[in-house]
């Protein structure tokens, strides 16, 4: 989306707004169709008087063609935020309320939520500098939010990412009632797998040599487990009499129960890779 930034500043003695934009046509356009535009050659800039410009008109006006920033202007408007840095330096600068990062940890969150929340919140933070956070607006964190999607092109996921984690500050540590920051959350994005086919996974499993990379290949494929849950698997979560495999804390800390195919049955034990009693 295009940038417009309006600057107050004087012309000829007298109060103006300025429209600072990068040189692009069809803004031109845009601007020069408002009520007032006037161009300026000292300027080199298009501007109105002060006195006969009317911010809501002209904000109407390019709502949903331009990114407008008229924080210079000093008005009581609700203003659209300025592009701002989520950089790691802001991070920096900026130190976690250590009552969020214990309620994770009592709420016994795994380490990876807790990583992604403790990340998010930092750069949330990080956004509004040195303002307190206890006292912002759900305006103030829409505004946020629109940051994250406009300048950041962060993804539906991230988004909802970031919403969980600024939730669960106001929520869960501030003890704040759920309503007061219900915030619009993205709509999932429903797109077909990218599956191997049957033919495909047998080519891969023939051409792997190494046995202890056929037998992870043989087992994620065969059981449908993540990467995670096979790591975590023990020799005597193998149920070889049942031609199952129990999972232990998988997604959600959840418990489940996979098959074992025959092939693995049979297989697996001439692999090598474990030492059956």
């Amino acid at each position: 989306m295009k940038n417009l930034q309006l600057i107050p500043d004087t012309h000829r003695h007298d109060p103006i707004v300025k429209a600072s934009f990068d040189y692009d046509r069809e803004l031109i356009v845009l601007v020069k169709s408002q009520k007032g535009a006037r161009w300026s050659r000292t300027l080199q800039s298009w501007y109105f008087l002060k006195k006969d410009f009317q911010l809501n008109s002209f904000y109407q006006a390019l709502k949903g063609k331009v990114y407008l920033d008229y924080s210079k202007l000093n008005t009581n408007i609700p203003k659209v935020a300025p592009k701002r840095t989520t950089s790691k330096t802001a991070k920096k600068t900026v130190a976690l309320p250590k009552a969020y990062n214990e309620q994770l940890i009592l709420k016994r969150y795994s380490q990876n939520t807790i990583k992604t929340y403790t990340s998010c919140f930092h750069t949330f933070m990080g956004f509004f500098g040195n303002k307190p956070i206890d006292s912002l607006t759900k305006k103030e964190i829409k505004v946020f939010l629109l940051h994250l999607i406009q300048h950041e092109k962060a993804s539906a996921s991230t988004q909802n990412q970031y919403i969980n984690a600024i939730k669960f500050y106001y929520e869960k540590v501030l003890k704040q009632p759920k309503m007061v920051f219900t915030i619009e959350r993205p709509k999932k994005e429903k797109r077909l797998p990218e599956v191997l086919t049957e033919s495909e996974i047998l080519l891969l499993l023939k051409n792997t040599l190494n046995l202890k990379h056929k037998t992870i290949l043989s087992l994620l494929y065969s059981g449908g487990l993540r990467v995670g849950e096979l790591i975590g698997m023990r020799i005597q979560d193998i149920l070889w009499d049942k031609g199952f495999m129990f999972v232990r804390g998988g997604k959600g800390k959840k418990d489940r129960i996979t098959l074992l195919s025959e092939e693995n049955i049979k297989n697996i034990p001439n692999f090598g890779i474990f030492e059956l009693n």
